[in-house]
């Protein structure tokens, strides 16, 4: 079976996702508009499974257009590790404990090679009490009281850790964790908590990489989180960076 090829971005500047479909458009015989609904959901990694000779034109045909990309075998693109939201964590010198899913470990503080804080936009269903007014006999209204549901845009916030030893994308959320299990200091509230983790976390990793949303603690400016507008979008993202690490390190 022959290899096949992906073609990445080389860096995190702003990406106009129309002059990138229309460049893409010819090259991958799809209408611009396919391909705009297509980047849409993608981060990083603009496309994936070309031959060779496409994946080299796709790539030739954006970087006339300014945006500076590389091709990559497919077998390079780094697949996201097994996803474990922890319930609880103990900082100890020789590394992070986690307990999360129903699993139990350490990661050791030279494994994790990866932290962001990240808020990542989804669409959930809330309950809400409703009234309605309705006419009854003699003229008289009533009033019923009943629970409606309406769709609820949420930005969740959480912190994602990846091990490389064993492989792991560790996911701390702000809510439904005991950050008392830490050994840390607990503060007023979550967000607190969740900052102070990261920070705990960060300065122990002698070789973890910061995300976007980890920047503030290089620089030492307030907290800001990575703001992705969909799951796609972010694990895409995030596929995208740990295989520019891995690349870089190789």
């Amino acid at each position: 079976m022959a290899d096949t090829y992906a073609v990445l971005l080389n860096d995190d500047e702003p990406l106009d996702l129309r002059v990138a479909a229309e460049a893409m458009a010819e090259v991958l015989g799809f209408a611009t508009a396919d391909v705009l609904q297509l980047l849409g959901l993608r981060s990083g990694i603009l496309i994936e499974g070309l031959d060779h000779e496409r994946a080299r034109i796709c790539a030739g045909s954006l970087q006339h257009e300014g945006i500076s990309v590389r091709v990559v075998p497919d077998a390079k693109v780094v697949e996201l590790p097994e996803l474990l939201t922890l319930t609880a964590a103990r900082v100890l010198d020789e590394g992070l404990e986690f307990l999360g899913d129903g699993k139990h470990g350490v990661a050791s503080w030279n494994e994790l090679v990866w932290i962001d804080l990240v808020h990542v936009h989804n669409v959930a269903q809330e309950k809400f009490d409703d009234w309605k007014v309705v006419k009854s006999g003699g003229g008289r209204m009533n009033v019923n009281r009943y629970t409606n549901q309406r769709a609820v845009s949420r930005w969740p916030p959480h912190v994602d850790i990846v091990s490389y030893e064993p492989w792991l994308l560790l996911r701390i959320p702000q809510d439904g964790f005991q950050f008392a299990t830490t050994g840390l200091k607990v503060h007023e509230n979550r967000k607190q908590n969740l900052n102070a983790l990261c920070i705990a976390v960060a300065s122990r990793a002698p070789d973890i990489s910061l995300g976007p949303g980890m920047q503030w603690f290089r620089d030492g400016s307030p907290p800001r989180e990575n703001r992705v507008p969909g799951d796609a979008v972010y694990r895409n993202s995030l596929r995208w960076r740990l295989t520019n690490l891995f690349l870089e390190t190789a």
